[in-house]
C-alpha cells in the first residue's frame, strides 16, 4: 500500500479511539502526532527525493559542460591546425608559382640563346662565303725574304679568318 493510503487508515483509527473514553483520547492523541510525523516524513522524504534529483541533474549538468568544454578545446586545436595548414598550403602555392615563373624565363632564354646561336652560325657562313671569294696572289719572293705590301696585313688578318672559319 503507498504512504497516503496508510495515512488515511491512521486518521480512521485515531478516530475510533477518541470515542472510546479518556485512555482513547490519549492514545488517539499519540496516533494523532505520530500521523502528523508520517506526513511530515513523507513530505521531508519527497523533498530530500527533490535534492537528491537535483544533484544529479547538477551532476549530470556538470559532466555535460565539462563534456562541452573538452569539444570546444578539440575544435579549437582542429581549427588552429586548419589555419596552418592553409598557411602551408598558400606559401607551397606561392614556391610552385615562383618556380613556374623562373622555368618560363629559363625556357625563353634557352629559346633566345638558340636563336642568337643559330643567327650567328649563318652569318659565320656567309661571312665564309665572302671570303672565299677573295683571291689573294702573292709574289712569289726568294727564301727568306719578306715583302710588305700596304695591304699585306689585312690580307694575312683575312686569311687566318678562313683557315679558322675552315677548322670549324
Amino acid at each position: 500500500m503507498g504512504a497516503d493510503a496508510h495515512i488515511g487508515q491512521a486518521g480512521a483509527a485515531i478516530a475510533e479511539l477518541g470515542r472510546k473514553g479518556e485512555h482513547g483520547r490519549g492514545f488517539a492523541v499519540v496516533a494523532d502526532e505520530v500521523r502528523m510525523l508520517t506526513e511530515r516524513t513523507a513530505q521531508a522524504t519527497d523533498e530530500v527525493s527533490a535534492s537528491i534529483r537535483e544533484i544529479q541533474t547538477g551532476t549530470a549538468m556538470e559532466r555535460i559542460v565539462e563534456g562541452q568544454r573538452s569539444l570546444t578545446s578539440m575544435v579549437q586545436q582542429i581549427a588552429a591546425a586548419a589555419e596552418q595548414q592553409s598557411a602551408a598550403s598558400t606559401q607551397i602555392s606561392h614556391s610552385v608559382t615562383s618556380i613556374t615563373s623562373v622555368a618560363k624565363e629559363s625556357a625563353q632564354g634557352a629559346d633566345l640563346s638558340a636563336q642568337a646561336a643559330a643567327s650567328l652560325s649563318r652569318h659565320a657562313e656567309n661571312l665564309q662565303k665572302l671570303v672565299g671569294q677573295f683571291k689573294i696572289e702573292v709574289p712569289a719572293t726568294p727564301a727568306g725574304q719578306h715583302t710588305r705590301s700596304p695591304r699585306g696585313g689585312r690580307v694575312f688578318f683575312f686569311l687566318s679568318i678562313r683557315a679558322h672559319l675552315m677548322q670549324c
